[in-house]
């Protein structure tokens, strides 16, 4: 079965206007730590993180699938970043084993002779019509908004956190030792 990069991997393209070179690089991690974690959360519940994804929560054998059975597939759950946001998925530096059962139970073991069906879906990483659970997306953009106040934050304290000393010297026509003293009085309420 061939596997391709799109079949185990999302683009999730975000809002990064307004964000300096290096929010721009927080938000991406920050976006894709939350994806990761959301998509672990959503499947030790047996619950796809897709949106109108399915998810067949029972094996042949009748237990909960939780995709944490056999082997490390969730543990290669990553993701990278791209110019205008993330790649989250199973990239192609994971075993081919993980990538196979990445590929079977988001497709519903698409190609397999037997066991082909979309009842045997199991969405964990949206294919390229679909996209994360609404809930997933607004932590995400939440988070990013709260980077970008944080920038305007720091943009506005720097505007206002001017030395005023040379300008009250420069007024009064007095020295370091003057200025000192007038403000300690002022302090002081005498």
């Amino acid at each position: 079965m061939a596997i391709t990069l799109d079949q185990s991997t999302k683009k999730v393209k975000l809002d990064l206007d307004g964000l300096t070179r290096d929010g721009r690089v927080e938000a991406k991690i920050a976006a894709g730590e939350i994806i990761v974690e959301e998509i672990n959360r959503y499947l030790d519940r047996a619950e796809s993180p897709v949106e109108g994804g399915k998810y067949k929560k029972k094996k042949v054998d009748g237990t909960i699938s939780d995709l944490f059975e056999d082997g490390d597939m969730r543990a290669h759950i990553t993701f990278e970043e791209s110019e205008d946001g993330i790649i989250v998925g199973i990239f192609d530096d994971a075993p081919d084993i993980e990538r196979t059962k990445a590929f079977a139970h988001n497709t519903g073991y698409r190609g397999h002779p037997h066991l082909s069906s979309p009842k045997n879906k199991r969405e964990f990483i949206p294919t390229s019509r679909k996209g994360f659970k609404e809930s997933i997306m607004r932590r995400v953009n939440s988070e990013i908004n709260d980077i970008r106040n944080e920038e305007e934050f720091d943009k506005f304290e720097q505007l206002t956190n001017i030395d005023i000393q040379p300008s009250i010297e420069s007024v009064f026509d007095i020295g370091n030792e003057a200025l000192d003293k007038l403000i300690l009085k002022a302090l002081s309420g005498n």
